[in-house]
């Protein structure tokens, strides 16, 4: 399923090019969707229309962030828990959370990059 999320993530991209910067920017644009969504808090109005305008229209770059059955949201939560194990629990402050989220979402994106560049490679040699 995933494999298939890239190249149609990629098919609605319209950049030349080698495989290499496509799959940069599709991991950019699927870590940006994946903050979206974890950012998307508890309220059930905005959570409810931002359901209604992904079922309108879908997107790859959402789906490969947030699909139970791609699982890039427990990359994300895994590599969390081994910074809150790291620090032994210890509280942050607010400009700490930050640039640590933003590492954990910098170090998730190269992860991405490398995966998604994996699958390009692989449907360039099987067309």
């Amino acid at each position: 399923m995933e494999a298939r999320l890239v190249a149609a993530a990629a098919a609605q991209m319209s950049l030349a090019g080698g495989r290499e910067p496509i799959a940069r920017v599709i991991a950019q644009r699927v870590v940006d969707e994946l903050s979206n969504f974890v950012d998307g808090g508890d309220d059930p109005l905005v959570t409810g229309l931002a359901e209604i305008r992904r079922a309108a229209f879908p997107s790859p770059f959402h789906s490969l962030a947030t699909d139970p059955a791609v699982d890039t949201l427990s990359l994300f939560v895994d590599r969390r828990v081994e910074k809150l194990r790291a620090r032994a629990g210890r509280y942050l402050s607010p400009h700490e959370a930050k640039t640590e989220r933003q590492e954990l979402l910098s170090t998730l994106e190269c992860v991405l990059t490398r995966r998604y560049l994996r699958h390009l490679r692989a449907s360039a040699a099987h067309p």
